[in-house]
């Protein structure tokens, strides 16, 4: 089969990435295809088909006055980009896809061109690796307040922007609001996906509460190359955290817990934003 693999990085940049690339191993060992789409970007990994990629965007933006001069352009390929409708129609037509399966398109690239894929008939697979359908701000979780927040699950998703959830923004808020309220308006996941493959029994309940068909929902654990791993059956005395390194990650907390303990380490291995801090609270 040809198998078209959507996802806004093209580069290992967390684990939907890792897994992103992972799947596509095990596909092309198994003979098919697989035709990625993604973002340009200067971290991207070689692709034949990166010209059909959609326009490098940067949404961290420091200076105020380029996040102004840039707000329509980075609205737009929020909520509803036609300029990735138009790439993947491309590479659609050039290559024929069998089916399509969609990772994080959030943002970066935007749910319009699942109304490119449905027009075509091509079945839509998609990995739900985070909470965004159902929770604008991504994580159930108000970093700003430190608290569990679910307000938007069925409900409205203007909460955000009383709840400054996103990045402590009122604008912020108010953007992934109305990103999130449009698409739910316009049905574009319930009407385009076909099956939502969640790896949690947590997450397909969540989809549940909000509103997603309990048949299109299948868990499933994430792909893993266990021969790419040695085992090591002997113990040594440390604990050991693996992965982005991001504040909603609670690595902050593991280390505040660290203190108590005398005669283990901690070691920590990954990137991100949240690595200078890290490094500061731990020395």
């Amino acid at each position: 089969m040809k198998v078209l693999m959507v996802n806004k990085f093209f580069f290992i940049k967390g684990g939907s990435e890792r897994y992103y690339f992972e799947l596509t191993k095990v596909l092309e060992k198994h003979g098919h295809t697989v035709i990625p789409f993604s973002m340009k970007h200067p971290n991207n990994n070689k692709s034949a088909y990166e010209s059909y990629f959609v326009d490098f965007i940067d949404f961290d933006l420091d200076n105020p006055w380029e996040k102004l001069r840039n707000a329509i352009r980075i609205t737009g390929r929020i909520v509803y980009s036609l300029h990735a409708k138009r790439k993947i129609e491309e590479l659609i037509q050039e290559t024929k896809p069998d089916i399509a399966h969609i990772h994080m398109i959030d943002h970066q690239i935007s749910p319009s061109i699942l109304t490119v894929l449905k027009r075509h008939g091509i079945p839509v697979i998609q990995t739900v690796h985070q909470q965004k359908l159902v929770c604008p701000s991504y994580l159930l979780y108000n970093m700003r307040t430190k608290q569990i927040c679910e307000k938007c699950i069925g409900g409205s998703t203007l909460h955000p922007i009383v709840e400054r959830c996103h990045k402590n923004s009122v604008f912020a808020g108010m953007l992934i609001g109305l990103e999130s309220g449009i698409h739910r308006m316009m049905k574009l996941y319930d009407k385009s996906v076909d099956l939502f493959h969640v790896p949690s029994n947590f997450t397909g309940g969540k989809l549940e509460e909000g509103g997603f068909n309990r048949d299109k929902i299948e868990h499933l654990f994430y792909t893993i190359q266990v021969d790419d791993y040695r085992p090591y059956y002997e113990s040594d005395n440390y604990f050991i955290y693996y992965g982005r390194l991001a504040e909603e990650k609670g690595i902050i907390t593991l280390l505040k817990a660290m203190r108590g303990i005398k005669d283990e380490e901690l070691l920590i291995a990954g990137e991100g934003p949240e690595r200078p801090r890290l490094e500061a609270l731990a020395a």
